[in-house]
């Protein structure tokens, strides 16, 4: 492996390793070149999280509301906007439900990644009820933020 030489990282290359060895089915080299790397960027992430995820269908599992959740988790912190989309999008696909936890991740997602008025249009478009709002007695935001 490069590391074991003592060559210097590089980002492009260490992605291509780590989308190399994810291919190959050697996550663990995959996964220790990725958590060597001094600074990541969303193909480094995309790389290990699309990988993870392809294995899971393929081995015939079903992701599920957790899978998902996670998944989306993932890309609002990598800044992986059009990829939590997509996975947002698939979740109707396969019958799941959106439920409040995925609509924070894409909220998260798109706020992080300044599409504020996207976020917003999501929210409106929700159909999970705001619990919160409810809890403390807010009902005009919640109202506001779910009419």
């Amino acid at each position: 492996m490069i590391t074991k030489r003592g060559m210097a990282f590089d980002l492009v290359l260490s992605t291509s390793l780590i989308d190399m060895y994810a291919k190959a089915g050697d996550i663990t080299s995959a996964s220790c070149v990725f958590n060597l790397m001094p600074m990541k960027n969303p193909a480094s992430w995309n790389s290990m999280i699309g990988d993870e995820f392809k294995k899971l269908i393929e081995r015939g599992y079903k992701p599920d509301q957790v899978t998902f959740t996670n998944l989306l988790s993932a890309c609002a912190h990598a800044g992986l906007v059009e990829e939590g989309e997509k996975q947002f999008m698939l979740m109707s696909r396969l019958g799941i439900a959106a439920e409040k936890e995925h609509y924070a991740c894409m909220v998260d997602l798109l706020a992080r990644a300044g599409q504020l008025d996207k976020a917003e249009r999501l929210i409106n478009g929700m159909t999970v009820e705001l619990g919160a709002c409810r809890l403390h007695s807010c009902l005009e935001l919640g109202e506001a933020s779910y009419c």
